[in-house]
């Protein structure tokens, strides 16, 4: 029976006392070795006999470390749970050279560390854990359960740095997060009055990011949150719209809907990192919002209201002054918002009929604009979606070229001949009940035919008059 057993020491002086004689066993053979060096390195080997340092770890073993092994665990699991309800006076040292014996007896194989004590110690943190767990989900909001539990694990990160084996990292996070955060994850994100929905509603940002940053270390416990991020952002998407609706103006409603998609997305960028999952909840919750009865259906629609609200935008007399860069990303942000609405074709319907009174009546403010919402679109839903939209533009624009080369030729006229073009009357028979000029005054076509035959006859066809 070891001495140590001997001086009326109990619990950790028992340990200590081990540790004690350990430290001591390690330097005497290293004295030992240094001493009798000549002879391990010489003699053993030609006599095949054991190294002195084997045959000093079997010794320590057999006599000591065999002994007390057994009685030592629990005496140390009891001070690392003195150590984890922050009870000052625990030398980390002594856990971790008794640890290491563990290793140092069998030459640095891990196999008696991983069976006589690893195995125990997850057995007891995940027992400890559970029990604290219920208390803290009793006793904290979530915010202060989330901030809890991130302590905890670097904590226990800390604690495998200071006395344990690094192969325990991942099997040790594997629990900690399954009773921390797997096991009750309902039931947190859930809390009254302090849950996943509030932090929202309430601008919690730290929480919210502190929240992702656990939970995103977990495979499949993500979704559970998106549920609740998708419904609050429906729920306030819906409350706003409504009440501005219920003011009866196009703008407001409009710039209430993007200004609620900037702050929804700023969520999902500042708190979620973008995550895949939570950009679906962001698009689900609009899917919602933009197709979902928020108005009455005898009333204006939410793609009547977006395409005047562009309407507004890109008149020259809408009332909405914008420069140039901010008139791009608002139509950058309605893009997006379009994008979720699936009546497409009645908004690409109202969309058309305004653009054309603005092109037909030259009060767009911005033709390059006209075109950059076009190619968005083009991009969102493709090429025969926007082909009307597209030739509309080509249109006005070929329509305007033939004006500017009209009236050079008319320039032209006036200066070779020294008098203004005097187009012809529309031509009608002698027969007509409404005739008062007659039908030989009709030469002056040859004006026309000049215009044509001058390199524009691709701007008027001639039928050979």
């Amino acid at each position: 029976k070891p001495k140590i057993f001997n001086n009326d020491k109990h619990n950790e002086y028992i340990l200590i006392e081990l540790v004690s004689q350990y430290r001591s066993y390690k330097f005497l053979v290293k004295w030992l070795i240094q001493t009798f060096g000549y002879l391990d390195r010489q003699y053993v080997k030609r006599f095949h006999k054991s190294p002195l340092r084997k045959v000093a770890v079997k010794q320590f073993k057999e006599i000591i470390f065999s002994t007390v092994k057994s009685h030592c665990i629990p005496i140390a699991l009891q001070l690392i749970e003195k150590d984890r309800d922050d009870k000052s006076g625990i030398d980390r040292t002594i856990l971790r050279d008794f640890i290491s014996m563990f290793i140092d007896v069998k030459g640095g194989d891990i196999k008696s560390y991983k069976e006589d004590f690893e195995k125990i110690y997850l057995q007891e943190t995940t027992k400890y854990y559970l029990k604290k767990a219920q208390k803290m989900l009793h006793g904290l909001s979530c915010s202060e359960y989330l901030l809890q539990c991130e302590q905890i694990i670097e904590a226990e990160q800390q604690r495998e740095i200071d006395y344990l084996h690094h192969s325990t990292h991942t099997e040790l996070l594997k629990r900690l997060y399954a009773v921390l955060l797997v096991g009750p994850q309902i039931q947190i994100i859930n809390m009254p009055q302090s849950g996943v929905y509030e932090m929202i509603q309430n601008q919690n940002y730290h929480s919210l990011q502190l929240l992702y940053k656990l939970y995103s270390m977990v495979p499949n416990t993500l979704p559970k949150i998106c549920t609740i991020v998708s419904k609050r952002i429906e729920d306030e998407g819906i409350d706003k719209l409504e009440k501005a609706y219920q003011q009866k103006d196009t703008k407001l409603f409009v710039e209430t809907l993007i200004n609620l998609y900037e702050h929804h997305e700023k969520i999902i960028a500042q708190c979620f990192k973008n995550h895949a999952d939570f950009s679906k909840a962001l698009k689900d919750g609009y899917s919602r919002i933009l197709n979902t009865s928020i108005i009455a259906s005898n009333e204006r629609s939410i793609c009547e209201l977006i395409s005047t609200y562009i309407d507004l935008l890109m008149r020259v007399d809408g009332g909405i002054k914008l420069f140039e860069n901010e008139l791009y990303n608002r139509l950058d942000k309605l893009v997006k918002l379009f994008a979720y609405i699936h009546d497409k074709d009645i908004f690409l319907e109202f969309y058309r009929k305004q653009l054309a009174k603005r092109l037909l009546t030259s009060k767009s403010s911005s033709e390059y604009a006209e075109q950059q919402f076009i190619s968005q679109l083009k991009l969102r839903c493709g090429a025969q979606f926007t082909s009307k939209l597209e030739g509309m533009i080509k249109d006005i624009g070929r329509s305007r070229d033939h004006q500017l080369n009209f009236n050079r030729y008319l320039q032209k006229y006036k200066k070779n001949n020294n008098k203004p073009f005097q187009p012809p009357p529309f031509p009608m028979s002698n027969n007509h009940p409404f005739t008062t000029t007659p039908y030989n005054q009709y030469n002056n076509n040859n004006n026309m035919k000049k215009f044509n035959t001058a390199g524009n006859n691709n701007i008027f066809n001639n039928n050979g008059n």
